[in-house]
């Protein structure tokens, strides 16, 4: 008879975040949320007691839990308490219209809601259309933004046990965990779905690329509704370290939570830091030596590297997805020392790259015909992915999952070139892609350059519709505040760096760029006026 002390994970995640730091840090502040501080003991005394609570009003195992919360030590906590109960959640984007929301719970099949005491309003509308709403839960933090009827949650808490729930083996270890809907910019919004063994995957892979230790204050900038924070929501209190909660993300408010905190480290989408680094709180903010920020969602421009370094910051990027979190990084595991001694603008060169192949995952880019690119950094195709952390599918619609579930691969979406040493560099999106005279530009790149310029703020270059050469690049510039550059000179500037094919030919400048609640360009909205009437068109 064979003898095991193999452990799957199904066995372990239940209490993966749970018992081991609560064991070894019980005492700790380990959640900061503005002028509330938790230590771990009472984090769990907290979840344990939100568990009850929700067994108490009828919550059974396998009942799907909606969350509309920001990230605030109570996202945490639902967090937590919902893995334990084998509830799988559905975490809400706040930034999601009402209509959105109430697509996104009923789809879910929900059937209960927390949510934030800010975020009432988005509810008391759609209340009557979610179908299979029985309980709604609401913060206790503020006064309501509506007069939506539900249990206050600290009464709740108040009135539940504070002992441990009966976290005993998950049957199945690839049975659902999350379900977290994309915030796609032309279509319904898809449910991605992750099992236990893909959140446990995912705390892994956010050890391996933010290399977080018990020393370290870690800062939520990236939203605990998206993609579990890249798995910051389980790997921050494995190793004992201080989560920092956000519950606003304007600059001003961050760069407080810094200073007030001594924040050493952070994932952030490279748009949120340029905020930061432009707004007047930014010079008198210090950072701990050693600090680093982990870049990820948009091509990262080097100006950012540029202004992090000044402060003594180190910048990594990591590429991923929601469906398939991180496949491959520049990061502290194959940052070399000698770049370290590379002139700034040599050394932020390749930091943008998105490097290596993760070690949990595996990563190809391929051509049409499916066949791989060559190592040149040049022959640009479909960056493909598979491992541990990749989804199970979208919930409930087989035929969307099988547009991207290939022959075992996820296919992202986003086209890219491998370098010959083997490093990824992304160069946009496959939709995103200009072709001008048969000629095809990746957006990215002139995006890259222009974003480089000293005036430029932000800026998204699109496709728009030309007589002679089919379409042709347009770049879209948000100017810095007193900066007063013209077309001419960004045009110029471009064409100094790039093949002139690939540059715009025209400029348009706009106090904002629209994005989506994830922080993504919009570009179909940038697009719309330009092809409206049009036969053809290029959807984003």
């Amino acid at each position: 008879m064979k003898i095991s002390c193999a452990a799957p994970i199904g066995l372990i995640v239940p209490k993966f975040v749970t018992e081991s730091i609560m064991l070894s840090h019980p005492d700790k502040v380990g959640v900061i949320d503005q002028d509330k501080g938790f230590t771990y003991r009472q984090t769990l005394e907290r979840v344990y007691r939100l568990s009850h609570g929700l067994l108490d009003i009828g919550i059974k195992k396998g009942d799907h839990i909606a969350v509309l919360i920001p990230s605030v030590h109570e996202n945490l906590e639902a967090h937590y308490a919902t893995m334990g109960l084998r509830c799988p959640i559905v975490a809400i984007n706040t930034r999601l219209s009402s209509e959105e929301i109430s697509y996104i719970i009923n789809h879910s099949e929900s059937v209960c809601l927390i949510v934030d005491w800010e975020y009432t309003h988005l509810i008391t509308s759609i209340m009557e259309d979610l179908k299979n709403i029985k309980c709604v839960i609401i913060t206790s933090g503020g006064k309501k933004t509506s007069d939506l009827k539900g249990l206050d949650y600290d009464e709740l808490l108040a009135e539940s046990l504070p002992e441990p729930v009966d976290l005993t083996t998950i049957e199945d270890e690839n049975s659902l965990a999350s379900i977290m809907y994309t915030s796609g910019t032309t279509a319904r919004p898809k449910g991605v779905m992750l099992s236990y063994r893909n959140c446990w995957m995912r705390m892994m892979q956010h050890l391996e690329f933010v290399r977080p230790t018990v020393n370290d204050v870690y800062l939520h900038i990236v939203p605990m509704f998206h993609a579990q924070a890249w798995g910051g929501i389980w790997s921050i209190p494995k190793v004992g370290a201080v989560n920092v909660c956000t519950r606003y993300t304007t600059p001003d408010f961050l760069l407080k939570q810094v200073r007030d905190n001594k924040v050493t480290c952070a994932c952030s989408a490279p748009a949120v830091f340029n905020n930061m680094r432009l707004h007047p709180d930014w010079e008198k903010t210090a950072w701990p030596a050693g600090s680093h920020v982990i870049f990820a969602g948009a091509p990262l421009p080097i100006p950012v590297v540029k202004s992090l370094e000044e402060k003594g910051i180190k910048s990594y990027q990591v590429l991923g997805t929601t469906e398939g979190l991180i496949s491959n990084s520049t990061d502290p595991v194959n940052y070399l020392k000698e770049w370290d001694d590379l002139p700034v603008n040599d050394r932020a060169e390749i930091i943008v790259k998105q490097g290596l192949p993760d070690f949990f995952a595996v990563t190809k880019v391929v051509k049409e015909d499916g066949s791989e690119v060559e190592h040149n950094g040049e022959e640009m195709g479909e960056v493909i992915t598979k491992g541990d952390t990749v989804m199970a599918g979208y919930w409930k619609q087989p035929e969307e999952t099988a547009k991207v579930c290939i022959d075992g691969w996820f296919h992202t979406g986003d086209s890219g070139v491998l370098h010959p040493d083997g490093r990824l560099e992304l160069r946009g999106r496959l939709k995103d892609m200009i072709i001008s005279g048969g000629e095809n530009i990746s957006a990215a790149e002139p995006e890259r350059v222009i974003g480089a310029h000293p005036d430029v703020a932000e800026v998204a270059v699109i496709g728009v519709p030309h007589e002679k050469w089919g379409e042709t690049p347009k770049a879209i510039v948000v100017l810095k505040p007193g900066c007063s550059a013209t077309e001419k000179e960004i045009i110029d500037f471009c064409r100094e760096r790039l093949a002139h094919f690939k540059c715009p030919t025209s400029i348009e400048f706009v106090d904002s760029i629209p994005r989506t609640a994830t922080g993504k360009i919009r570009k179909n909205i940038l697009r719309e006026p330009y092809w409206k009437g049009h036969v053809k068109r290029i959807e984003g």
